[in-house]
């Protein structure tokens, strides 16, 4: 890791301001759209929100080098548009692209959309990255190409870091060939055991599946990628293995749109409050037993690896806590009110040791 200062007045008047903060012992929050608008407040008085929704532009693009780097205010649907006139994409599948999603938040809040399944995470896309630290201090840890691996893994740690590490002002993002195509089948399954038999038993096809994504009515939508041929063929094999035939198939313009109202939250759009769980499928069926009773609406994401619960009134929300406590699983409030992490938490502790080490002046938010 190693510090440079940028010729950018607008960068150092950012640092300046990190500095002033720190001697009126004042805390601060980064923003960027507060397109996932909990992760955007603080219960704190002494914390103030530094937007940074205006720094924003890519600043290198290398299509033959595969990788992009843009500030953190950029927009996501920014990138997207870059990409997509070179054929590549952003594979991690990021959310709340079409409500201004920065990428900056995207990176903060560490969540990946549905095609994370075939792809990976987002903490496998990021190279490199720029910030400003709670001492005032510009720096940068990572790279700008593929192979520069050495040094302290700084770029993984601000993924996730909900902006209590530091003020990211730069990104540098590995990007992939966009596939030619895409296909879904909606599969009906009688009940939540047989979907989380079939999602197991898909993941062991030698086959490359995009998204498996299980809603609250037991329907399974299962995503390849391809061109019209290969994805018929991917459709009719995978119908096979299962022993089912497909309630509905989409292609073309109607497939996308299902998979980008999931990336955008749709579905949940009147909720009061929406939590996402990380899981494994082990723990689907506890959950949904207790989900089902206080009957919030969830969907589970990534094969069963995360959960999304909305909760429609209040009292609904008032109950997700102490659910999620009594399982000993851990659930970050993207919309809603309270603790921005509810339910058990691990790594609180270790997150609070790492925010010391890296903001020794207590400048940020806390956890």
């Amino acid at each position: 890791m190693n510090t440079t200062l940028s010729t950018s007045d607008a960068l150092q008047d950012i640092a300046a301001q990190v500095r002033h903060s720190s001697q009126l012992g004042q805390r601060i929050l980064p923003v960027g759209n507060s397109t996932k608008p909990h992760l955007s407040t603080s219960h704190d008085s002494q914390v103030q929100r530094l937007s940074m929704a205006t720094w924003s532009g890519i600043v290198d693009y290398q299509p033959f080098e595969f990788t992009i780097t843009a500030k953190s205010g950029t927009r996501v649907s920014e990138l997207k548009h870059a990409l997509e006139a070179s054929g590549q994409f952003l594979p991690f599948d990021p959310i709340l692209i079409s409500q201004g999603a920065t990428l900056g938040g995207t990176i903060a809040a560490g969540i990946s959309g549905p095609g994370r399944l075939l792809f990976g995470g987002l903490r496998d896309f990021v190279l490199g990255v720029q910030l400003i630290d709670g001492l005032g201090h510009i720096v940068r840890g990572g790279g700008k190409v593929v192979k520069n691996a050495a040094g302290f893994d700084l770029p993984k740690m601000m993924v996730g870091s909900l902006g209590r590490l530091g003020i990211l002002t730069e990104v540098t993002l590995k990007v992939f060939p966009k596939p030619i195509g895409y296909r879904t089948l909606k599969l009906a399954t009688r009940s939540l055991g047989d979907a989380l038999g079939h999602i197991g038993s898909l993941m062991r096809l030698p086959i490359d599946i995009v998204a498996v994504e299980l809603d609250s009515d037991r329907s399974l939508f299962v995503r390849v990628a391809g061109d019209e041929s290969t994805t018929s063929n991917l459709a009719r094999r995978i119908c096979d293995h299962l022993g089912m035939k497909a309630n509905e198939e989409w292609s073309g313009a109607e497939e996308a749109t299902w998979w980008a109202d999931a990336a955008e939250l749709r579905w949940a759009e009147d909720a009061v409050s929406v939590v996402r769980v990380p899981l494994t499928s082990s723990d689907v069926e506890a959950l949904d037993r207790r989900l089902e009773r206080v009957g919030v609406l969830r969907r589970y994401s990534a094969a069963a690896n995360a959960a999304w619960i909305a909760a429609r009134t209040q009292q609904q929300a008032e109950e997700i806590p102490g659910i999620l406590t009594g399982l000993q699983l851990k659930g970050l409030v993207i919309r809603g009110t309270g603790p921005l992490l509810l339910g058990h938490d691990k790594t609180a502790a270790f997150a609070k040791r790492i925010q010391q080490a890296i903001d020794p002046a207590n400048v940020f938010a806390p956890f």
